[in-house]
């Protein structure tokens, strides 16, 4: 969108750019090279596209890097270090850029303290720890915000 006409240009679809077409792209985040990321949850694979061209690539994915697959992930931020960190249903994940590879950072099985049940947000702390929201998780349960330690995967409710 360009902010001094508010005109728009579609960058990527099954029209513009080649590669996968989306199917339900969710969260996204620009890397230091200009070049756009999205998660895409009914593909569950990690997409960098060329804000230029559209053209898309699988960056992670079942078949593309190693480690635990993508479950419906829908949230995306960038680590100082440039490392991608993505949230899905199951928990926080880190994708190297280059690799495609993935490793898990916090789940029910990696990390300690509170789990959120139904997680809405990521971003990254100007220290690099992880905050995730969470939307209302069950009746009668508010939902809240979760701080997540970046090298053991240790949760911690900040606020509900």
């Amino acid at each position: 969108m360009d902010p001094h006409n508010g005109h728009g240009v579609i960058i990527a679809n099954a029209m513009v750019g080649n590669g996968p077409a989306f199917e339900a792209p969710q969260g996204l985040a620009v890397e230091t090279t200009g070049q756009v990321l999205v998660v895409d949850a009914t593909l569950q694979v990690l997409l960098r596209v060329d804000p230029v061209s559209g053209h898309r690539t699988v960056l992670s994915s079942t078949t593309m890097g190693h480690g635990p697959s993508f479950l419906f992930p829908f949230g995306i931020a960038l680590e100082a270090t440039g490392q991608i960190l993505v949230l899905d249903s199951r928990g926080i994940t880190r994708v190297d850029p280059l690799s495609g590879d993935r490793m898990v950072v916090s789940n029910i099985s990696v990390g300690s303290g509170p789990l959120w049940h139904n997680a809405g947000g990521l971003a990254i702390e100007a220290t690099g720890q992880i905050l995730v929201t969470e939307r209302d998780a069950l009746p009668l349960v508010p939902g809240g915000l979760f701080r997540v330690d970046a090298h053991n995967g240790n949760r911690a409710l900040i606020s509900r």
